[in-house]
């Protein structure tokens, strides 16, 4: 089966703020699957899912950046995948991504040792500890 997934929409935003948030230019289409990608100059953040959004790795160095999806269902353009634990300055990108097909409700994902290899449910948020290399989400 041919799978094909296109761009829909992107939106960014930088502030320093407890929400981040970016706004589409249009509502997101039900069934779409929004990718958000956050991005902070701290270590320190405690960051959580919101408003539907599974939360699927947090990556500390010297800058912390978290990654998030869910699929879209009668969102508005504004979205904000998570909150943060205090007023933070922050950089984030939300992607929609349109597949011909709807979007699978299984996501593979790999892990950086082949122990932690394994699939979870759109439902579910992977552990952060399992080290996540490539996340792969199929159309249906």
């Amino acid at each position: 089966m041919s799978i094909s997934a296109t761009v829909a929409q992107v939106a960014t935003n930088t502030a320093n703020s407890t929400t981040p948030t970016a706004t589409f230019a249009g509502n997101p289409t039900d069934g779409n699957l929004l990718v958000a990608m956050l991005q902070m100059n701290t270590t320190t953040a405690v960051i959580t899912a919101a408003n539907g959004y599974t939360k699927l790795t947090e990556i500390s160095s010297t800058d912390k950046g978290c990654l998030f999806f869910k699929v879209a269902s009668a969102d508005a353009g504004a979205q904000q995948p998570c909150t943060l634990d205090a007023s933070r300055a922050h950089a984030i990108a939300i992607v929609e991504w349109n597949a011909t097909n709807g979007w699978n409700t299984t996501t593979y994902w790999e892990g950086a040792n082949a122990d932690n290899d394994g699939t979870k449910t759109l439902t579910a948020a992977v552990d952060p500890t399992d080290s996540i290399a490539a996340l792969v989400i199929g159309g249906g």
